[in-house]
């Protein structure tokens, strides 16, 4: 009944480069959290390595505190280059409206970067990333429905 219902009016493809492992933790009504980003051109190796090593296992400390149920960091495909809209997505997922619109604690950042990451810079990784990437949107949406296919 959904194809009848929709009307396809593009397509991408899309690559994970980086995400927590925490498999069936979604439910319908938990909310989602996508930031389109622009990557700056010649930063893309730089942007998803620092996804990988650096943003990745502060994910997974703030997931285990409790302020966010999952995330990842994709980048985009098809179609791809300096006409399209964004280069890379990146996706939170929270139990509840209220914390998605609030998104992760600003205060608590300094100190899961220092736990996670001792001895290195918390200035240059943010400041990494802003030389890296440029935020183009962000939005949200609640799942509604789930649908997965057994593995």
């Amino acid at each position: 009944k959904l194809a009848t219902m929709r009307t396809i009016v593009g397509t991408e493809i899309l690559r994970q480069q980086a995400s927590l492992s925490t498999p069936s933790t979604l439910k319908e009504g938990d909310f989602r959290v996508v930031s389109q980003i622009r990557i700056n051109p010649g930063m893309g190796s730089e942007y998803f390595d620092t996804a990988r090593t650096m943003t990745q296992p502060l994910m997974q400390a703030r997931a285990a505190a409790g302020e966010l149920k999952t995330w990842s960091v994709w980048s985009r495909v098809f179609p791809a280059g300096a006409a399209t809209s964004y280069d890379a997505l990146s996706v939170m997922y929270f139990k509840d409206q209220a914390s998605a619109i609030r998104g992760l604690d600003a205060t608590k950042g300094l100190e899961t970067f220092m736990k996670v990451h001792p001895g290195k810079n918390y200035a240059t990784y943010i400041n990494n990333l802003r030389d890296y990437s440029e935020l183009q949107r962000r939005f949200i949406m609640q799942i509604i429905a789930m649908a997965e296919r057994p593995r």
